[in-house]
Order: C-alpha cells, then sequence, then structure tokens
C-alpha cells in the first residue's frame, strides 16, 4: 500500500450557481493524499499553457471519480506505473494478479 502526497483542485462554488451567475469558477488547490490501490488511470489534464491544470493530471478511481492533482503527469504517470508493476511482481506467484490492462 501507498499514499501520494499532491494538492488537488477543487470547485469554490457550485457550477450550476456560477452559470446562473455567468461566472467562470477558477477553483483553488488544496492538500490532499490518496491510496495508489484505488486509481485505475491517469490522463494529462490539459496542455494548454493557460489552463489552471497545465501539465497536471487527471486520476480515475474504481470507483467512478475522477480528480485533477497538481503532481506533473510525467512524475505520476512513472509513479502509478512503478506502483502497480511492483504489486504485480509481489503476486503470490501463481502467475495471475488482480491487475490486468
Amino acid at each position: 500500500m501507498s499514499i501520494h502526497t499532491c494538492n488537488i483542485h477543487c470547485r469554490t462554488i457550485d457550477l450550476d450557481q456560477a452559470e446562473l451567475l455567468a461566472m467562470e469558477d477558477k477553483g483553488k488547490w488544496m492538500p490532499y493524499m490518496f491510496l495508489l490501490d484505488i486509481i485505475i488511470g491517469c490522463k494529462l489534464s490539459s496542455d494548454d499553457e493557460d489552463d489552471i491544470s497545465y501539465g497536471c493530471t487527471t486520476i480515475f478511481t474504481e470507483h467512478g471519480d475522477s480528480y485533477v492533482i497538481d503532481t506533473p503527469f510525467t512524475q505520476f504517470s512513472k509513479i502509478f506505473k512503478e506502483y502497480y508493476e511492483s504489486s504485480n511482481s509481489h503476486s503470490d506467484g501463481s502467475g495471475s494478479s488482480d491487475f490486468e490492462l
């Protein structure tokens, strides 16, 4: 089991309320920690240099949630891959594991 520490992008007002008031909610970054066990995928959040999540990572959980974290995608993708490769190498030796690509 491994814990990742970073910041998570949070909305500061409800999206419906923001639309009603014709406002753009840029959100803010808040401290966050999570278990790598729950992550099933990750992607580059934005390649637009003007976007608040430029170069960051969107993570996807086994429960269907997604979050934008400030860990650069190039860094997090290595952490994610190494964690699951390590988990697979520590399997019971039967040649199968719970992780499938």
